[in-house]
């Protein structure tokens, strides 16, 4: 794997990680997630420009360009989720399919 999509793939991790750390502290607080800084949306916004160099860089590696898309669109989810007002259960379910996907283990 080429290092600069290793490290730009690494960072995607990362962030999603962090996303999860952070809003897991709250207990999945709908209120509170709806406070947080940077909120879901901004946090996806952000994973899709790591995902626009990651296909100007080429990336041949099918399966890290799915499961970056596959943690944008999970957390676009939570950020849809948060703006609706979805039950805990429903953001459970979320949260553990980013889970899923942050920890892939890398190749």
């Amino acid at each position: 794997m080429d290092d600069a999509i290793k490290d730009i793939y690494l960072r995607v991790l990362h962030i999603a990680n962090q996303f999860l750390r952070e809003s897991k502290i709250v207990s999945l607080n709908i209120d509170y997630l709806s406070k947080i800084d940077p909120s879901a949306a901004e946090v996806a916004k952000i994973m899709h420009q790591l995902a626009n160099i990651l296909e100007d860089l080429e990336c041949d590696d099918q399966n890290i360009t799915l499961n970056v898309k596959q943690c944008i669109w999970v957390i676009e989810g939570i950020a849809n989720a948060i703006v609706a007002g979805d039950s805990t259960e429903e953001m459970e379910q979320l949260y553990s399919k980013l889970e899923r996907h942050v920890n892939v283990p890398v190749l």
